[in-house]
């Protein structure tokens, strides 16, 4: 469940507050270097490696992953220190978690403090959705359930609704398929099981995180992204 039973409309809605960037606190990493890192991920990152996944069934699980992100240097030192903090929360006292919201210009960034009450959230319709597009946009959703840390649950979702864009337009795929015969009370049936590796290079430019919501009945936390397809830049077939 979720420590909290109300969050601030930017941190739901992060659409409509441009030029403010969110940072996290987990694992001893402050929200400030959270909100500066992710600022230079969201302007320009290549994404270099590999992910594995296993679907039994319609259940996919993610088997093995190794990826990481490059950034400019030189943009993390050019913001370093010019972050303005503007408001936060903590999401859970014992762990000291926090969520803050911060900008580089107080004079153009707005934001609203008012919060929403959880329960009074319906599902959005883009839950139910991994990746779409339209002519200029391609979008990904990401889900993550909550393990005791709900900062973590929340920034691994962001990463996957990232990742379902990378892995939707990937062109590179290992795939290995089997089916097994099982029996179970003298009844038998098939089932499907296939193993994918899908390599991953692309360089982006301009991530935009979209939505958030909590589904704190089954304790699930979910993220809405897009990427203008004419700024994902290049992509380097390995």
């Amino acid at each position: 469940m979720s420590a909290i039973d109300e969050y601030p409309l930017w941190f739901l809605y992060p659409q409509n507050f441009p030029g403010i960037y969110v940072g996290f606190s987990y694992n001893g990493y402050p929200a400030l270097a959270d909100a500066e890192m992710m600022y230079c991920v969201y302007q320009e990152v290549t994404v270099d490696g590999y992910l594995e996944t296993i679907e039994i069934g319609d259940e996919k699980y993610y088997k093995n992953s190794n990826y990481y992100y490059i950034y400019p240097k030189a943009l993390l030192d050019s913001i370093k220190g010019k972050f303005y903090y503007l408001d936060g929360f903590c999401n859970d006292v014992l762990t000291e978690s926090y969520v803050s919201a911060f900008c580089l210009d107080t004079l153009t960034a707005k934001i609203s403090k008012k919060k929403i009450d959880i329960s009074n959230l319906s599902a959005p319709y883009w839950v139910k959705n991994e990746t779409w597009e339209d002519q200029e946009y391609i979008y990904g959703v990401g889900m993550f359930t909550s393990q005791g840390n709900e900062n973590d649950a929340w920034k691994t979702s962001e990463e996957k609704a990232f990742f379902s864009i990378l892995t939707s337009m990937t062109i590179k795929i290992f795939s290995i398929s089997r089916s097994d015969i099982l029996n179970m009370n003298n009844n038998m049936y098939e089932k499907q099981i296939n193993y994918l590796r899908i390599s991953l290079k692309f360089k982006i430019h301009g991530i935009e995180v979209l939505e958030r919501w909590p589904d704190i009945a089954n304790t699930y936390f979910y993220t809405l992204v897009r990427i203008k397809k004419s700024k994902i830049d290049t992509f380097y077939d390995k």
